[in-house]
């Protein structure tokens, strides 16, 4: 037996035609204001620039709680950097210094120690750090300052740590 479509009743295709609209209606509806739509595309790319800054700060995280590199107080930081030059073990003094947030030492700090310590300047490095005094005015938890000042009192070279609270060790943050 076949049944024709047109034997039903006026209002069961009118139905069928109205359910049809809304259906297509609202798929359509829903497809552009969740992913057609500019602020769709936009709220998908925020979402993407999230994630990719939890994913930073992971690597971040886990890179900084494996770190060895420091010791348990500023001076005993300073003490370990100090050794390394002194022994021209560069790649391990480097090692003491702040990470960026791929895990390695800030660039622009080993670029620094290394043009230094290559123009022949490793002396004055060690110098500094040796003649170098706490500052407890500047420092506070997180971050100590150490100053060679002149004889006027004014500091004339700085050297600044920052704790590490994943691993709590200190590293040398500036110079």
């Amino acid at each position: 037996m076949i049944i024709s479509y047109r034997a039903w009743p006026k209002w069961v295709k009118y139905s069928a035609v109205l359910m049809g609209v809304v259906f297509i209606s609202s798929s359509a509806f829903f497809a552009w204001s969740g992913y057609l739509s500019p602020a769709a595309k936009e709220n998908r790319a925020q979402q993407k620039a999230v994630e990719e800054i939890k994913m930073y700060q992971r690597n971040y995280e886990t890179a900084m709680s494996a770190d060895t590199y420091g010791g348990k107080t500023p001076e005993e930081t300073l003490k370990m950097f100090a050794q390394a030059i002194q022994s021209d073990d560069i790649d391990s003094a480097v090692k003491y210094l702040e990470f960026e947030y791929d895990g390695k030492p800030k660039k622009e700090l080993e670029d620094g120690l290394r043009k230094a310590i290559q123009d022949g300047k490793k002396s004055l490095i060690l110098e500094i750090i040796d003649k170098a005094e706490f500052d407890p005015q500047s420092s506070d938890k997180d971050v100590a300052w150490f100053s060679v000042n002149n004889e006027n009192g004014m500091a004339e070279y700085s050297i600044m740590l920052s704790y590490n609270r994943y691993a709590n060790i200190w590293k040398v943050e500036d110079m």
